[in-house]
């Protein structure tokens, strides 16, 4: 009578199929977690878009819009609204109707969600109006 030999697998064989294991789940979650940071990121970026947009739209309805800064934090964001005169010939782009002066104002928003570089979100816009009749205030 032969004498019959179990196959099975021996411990090396085991150990090193746990290896590849183990170094496969390790990619796996590292991947994971890239693409977890990366969501994160971009929904950190859309709501900062989406507040200087609103910042920008609402710039000067509720008062005229005039020089200057205006910073806050809504959300777990920052932001900082900046207004200034706008260097150029408006008449150049836009020409008035007769008798009509035109001044334009640049408004900038700065939207940020960290400290780091890439951070923030700037946006700009072009406001221009009517310059005011000499003697009235502006």
């Amino acid at each position: 009578m032969r004498a019959s030999r179990e196959r099975g697998f021996s411990l090396i064989e085991v150990l090193v199929a746990f290896a590849i294991l183990a170094v496969a789940l390790a990619t796996l979650s590292s991947a994971f977690g890239t693409g977890l940071r990366g969501t994160r990121t971009a929904e950190l970026r859309l709501r900062a878009v989406d507040l200087a947009e609103n910042l920008l739209a609402e710039a000067g309805r509720a008062a005229p819009l005039k020089p200057g800064v205006q910073t806050g934090a809504a959300d777990g964001l920052r932001w900082r609204l900046e207004v200034a005169p706008w260097q150029d010939n408006v008449a150049e782009h836009v020409p008035p109707a007769p008798g009509v002066a035109l001044d334009a104002l640049r408004a900038s928003v700065t939207v940020g969600w960290g400290s780091r570089p890439g951070q923030s979100v700037n946006l700009h816009t072009l406001r221009i109006m009517p310059r005011p009749r000499s003697g009235a205030p502006r």
